[in-house]
């Protein structure tokens, strides 16, 4: 079990990101890249079938009157009023960084034979999603006001979060305590598989799209300082 300062989690947390200070709200949340934006990527990376006729905002706007809650987050540090989300900010980076870089963030992870072609597969997914004219139009503080506007929640972080490590919480009913000087990104695997339920998704491709994309975010928003990432297992 790796040192990492941890605390119990309630089953109906909300979402929040792998950039998380939630001690800022009330109790913890679970931790994926972007919030339930990371669903939503989810679900056009799965569906991809070589045509693109729809963009990142279509399928937030349609995820966010779907589902019962649908959580996104802004940053007050960061100035503007829904800026400071850096997955939404720097989605193409991302993407483009997964689909250069999946050697190396494969050989970071642990995963099976059978997760690694899977990663490989979506990797080349998220380059082609990139670099496509109009999918990635809207992002950042503009996509986090859009989804909010249609009525998702938002969850305000403050603070300075400057991290160049990164965990995965695979045990269930447990996070990383965001109240402690132990400053990191976390990804909760687990709520991954568990959430893509509400999104008519795989759950185990879930897991394995968000322990690749928390890799690249943390490698994008670190400016590659990225320090091998630490996986607390059941």
């Amino acid at each position: 079990m790796a040192d990492m300062p941890r605390t119990t989690i309630s089953p109906d947390a909300l979402t929040g990101c792998i950039e998380d200070r939630s001690h800022n709200q009330e109790g913890e949340l679970n931790q994926v890249p972007g919030a339930d934006l990371f669903f939503t990527v989810a679900k056009d990376v799965f569906a991809y079938d070589g045509n693109i006729n729809h963009t990142l905002e279509q399928t937030t706007l349609e995820d966010v009157r779907a589902q019962e809650t649908y959580t996104v987050h802004n940053d007050s540090s960061h100035g503007e009023e829904m800026d400071g989300c850096g997955f939404a900010a720097r989605i193409k980076d991302i993407f483009l960084d997964t689909h250069a870089n999946i050697t190396d963030i494969i050989n970071e992870l642990d995963l099976t034979e059978a997760q690694q072609e899977q990663a490989i597969t979506f990797s080349e997914t998220l380059g082609k999603l990139a670099v496509h004219e109009t999918y990635l139009s809207v992002v950042g503080g503009e996509l986090i006001t859009s989804a909010v506007d249609a009525g998702a929640h938002l969850v305000t972080y403050s603070g300075n979060h400057v991290a160049t490590t990164l965990s995965i919480d695979e045990e269930d009913g447990m996070t990383y305590d965001s109240s402690t000087k132990d400053k990191r990104f976390n990804l909760d695997s687990n709520h991954a598989h568990a959430r893509a339920e509400a999104f008519d998704l795989d759950g185990e491709k879930a897991e394995i799209l968000a322990k690749v994309l928390s890799l690249a975010t943390v490698r994008v928003l670190s400016e590659g300082a990225i320090t091998k990432p630490v996986i607390i297992a059941n």
